[in-house]
Order: structure tokens, then C-alpha cells, then sequence
């Protein structure tokens, strides 16, 4: 990614599903592809890449979209989703903009029927421990799944 493409992207209003958990996988856990010390350190430049790079896209309006390549080698279905929450806020996101790229965002973009909570609409809820804008980590605090 570079800043030129993210002003492409921001003015063509292009949506960008930036991945961080496959590399970060490889990172914390190298012994598992047998990776050197060069290699890990070009690792942690991809990473610190990355980070720059989706809160710039931030900054620039790009509409960013939670994803998180599960399936990949260390990347775990739906735990990996929230890891790629973290490293959104890691970039600098506010919890809000975190949250509208997990939920509101990809149901617009996919023109998916609204979850918006209000008389007469479905709607999924997660209860939560705490509040995330309060404690972020309540996000791995999912104590109930209420589906209509």
C-alpha cells in the first residue's frame, strides 16, 4: 500500500479490507517456519507497514472494512476478527470507526439490510462484559449471542 493509492482509493471512494493477522501470525510465532533473524525483521517492517498504513487510510477517509483472512496458518475463524479489531486500533482507529468497520459498514457496502436496532427491525446482539469504548478487551468478552 502507499499514500498515492490511498488518495485513489479515499477519492474513488474504494473500500479496503487491509489483513494484519496472516504476517503477525508469522511474526510472534517464526519458529513454526523455521524463519531467521532477517526475515523476521522484514516481518516487523510489513506489520509496522501495515499500521501506518491503515490509519492513514483512515485519516484519508478510506472506508476500511474488518476482515481477517481466516484460514490462513495461525489465523483462527472468528477469533482472528477480533485480533484484526486490535491491530485497527493499534493503527490509531477510534473504537468507533473499529466498530463501523466490523458491522454497519460491510452490511452498507454489501447492501446488506440494516442491523439497526429500532420498532419492528431483526437485529443480531452481542452482549458484552463492559463496554469496549471503556475496556476495548471486552470485545473478547462475548457473554451471550441473541439472534431473533
Amino acid at each position: 500500500m502507499t499514500p498515492d493509492i490511498l488518495d485513489v482509493m479515499a477519492d474513488k471512494r474504494i473500500a479496503w479490507v487491509p489483513t494484519v493477522s496472516p504476517v503477525n501470525f508469522q511474526w510472534a510465532r517464526p519458529e513454526l517456519a523455521g524463519w531467521d533473524a532477517g526475515t523476521i525483521d522484514n516481518l516487523r517492517r510489513i506489520l509496522d507497514s501495515h499500521r501506518e498504513h491503515i490509519g492513514l487510510a483512515h485519516r484519508k477517509g478510506v472506508e476500511l472494512v474488518a476482515g481477517s483472512d481466516a484460514g490462513s496458518p495461525g489465523v483462527v475463524h472468528g477469533e482472528a476478527l477480533l485480533d484484526e479489531l486490535f491491530h485497527f486500533l493499534d493503527a490509531g482507529l477510534p473504537m468507533s470507526a473499529v466498530l463501523e468497520a466490523a458491522t454497519s459498514r460491510p452490511r452498507r457496502l454489501w447492501e446488506v439490510e440494516t442491523a439497526n436496532i429500532s420498532v419492528g427491525a431483526t437485529a443480531e446482539v452481542v452482549a458484552l462484559e463492559a463496554s469496549p469504548f471503556d475496556k476495548p478487551t471486552a470485545l473478547r468478552t462475548a457473554k451471550r449471542r441473541l439472534v431473533p
